[in-house]
């Protein structure tokens, strides 16, 4: 189930009224039982303030105000499509791109400096992949993100105000072979499960980033892996990439915690989801670990669909979200 639906169908738990726009189904007002009255809007929430939000969703100047506080953010640098350059007068543009990425030594991490969910990010291991991605970073979001490659398992860690509501390990795309079928029918069977267990996004076994990663090893979509053997087919862990998560909240480090916890503040933020690469479990006490990036309105209903005990927490979540909404406004 979607978010916003999800979360309106649990209003009435805390004897809450959902008042909804019937037309498209994605604008709401909640009125609580105390009177506060909360819009919704798609993903927008009367939770998080708006400049802290916008600033969280571009990847280049959250991580510089990260760093300018203190917390080890991923460096990059930012270029612009052809379009953007001759609006600004810049000359940031695909040539400069890849001059920087080759003084950074490939490979190389591409994105899409405006953009969520892991839409268009793409590890590029030379000048014509990073040139293919490039393009395809420019026909959803102008600005594009050059970052050297991190190494490490890979968390996200997400914060309600003054405590973590849940923590999870992500980990990218993949197919186990079982020596008959190809990858493209592993990854409709796959497709199939995440349909079966209503986890809402689709694989698309189109998507070029798979392509290049099969051809950087000779292979396509048809090749037949051995059995047993998993097959990596994306270099970013996004869940709604088709990525899978393992649950980490009981194993989560206090110190962790309260990184996540100072650093949501320190953004402006309320409710935040934290990207965390670490060299270590995240049991362990911090130490090599680097912030990733951070979400104003971190979605998780695809965690929720990794099975019962994620889905009863992803219900906490979308509940203690209420709770906070509730509270009247100082």
């Amino acid at each position: 189930m979607p978010a916003l639906e999800r979360m309106l169908a649990l209003a009435p738990r805390i004897g809450a009224t959902v008042i909804r726009e019937p037309r498209f189904g994605i604008a709401a007002q909640v009125l609580f039982a105390n009177g506060v009255r909360r819009s919704f809007r798609r993903w927008s929430l009367d939770l998080n303030p708006t400049a802290s939000s916008e600033l969280a969703t571009d990847k280049d100047w959250s991580a510089y105000f990260m760093r300018a506080l203190g917390y080890p953010a991923v460096p990059g640098e930012v270029f612009y499509s052809d379009e953007m350059c001759a609006r600004l007068g810049s000359e940031r543009d695909l040539r400069a791109a890849i001059a920087h990425a080759e003084s950074l030594g490939y490979p190389v991490f591409v994105k899409p400096n405006g953009r969520s969910q892991g839409r268009g990010v793409c590890k590029v291991f030379d000048r014509d992949e990073l040139e293919q991605a490039a393009a395809a970073v420019f026909e959803i979001d102008p600005v594009l993100l050059v970052q050297p490659v991190q190494e490490g398992r890979d968390y996200r860690i997400v914060v309600l105000d003054d405590g973590v509501l849940c923590a999870y390990e992500r980990r990218a795309l993949a197919v186990v072979g079982d020596g008959v079928r190809s990858i493209s029918q592993l990854l409709a069977d796959k497709q199939e499960h995440f349909d079966a267990a209503e986890r809402h996004d689709t694989i698309d076994a189109a998507d070029p980033r798979i392509a290049m990663h099969l051809r950087r090893g000779g292979r396509s979509l048809a090749w037949i892996p051995p059995d047993g053997q998993e097959i990596p087919l994306l270099d970013s862990a996004n869940l709604s990439d088709g990525g899978s998560a393992r649950d980490v909240t009981d194993e989560l480090h206090a110190g962790y915690a309260e990184i996540a916890v100072r650093l949501t503040r320190d953004m402006g933020l309320r409710l935040c989801g934290i990207d965390i690469m670490t060299g270590e479990p995240i049991s362990s006490a911090p130490d090599r670990y680097v912030v990733i990036e951070i979400n104003a309105w971190p979605g998780i209903e695809y965690y929720a669909a990794s099975g019962p005990r994620e889905r009863e927490r992803v219900d906490g979540f979308y509940l203690a979200v209420l709770v906070a909404l509730s509270r009247p406004t100082p």
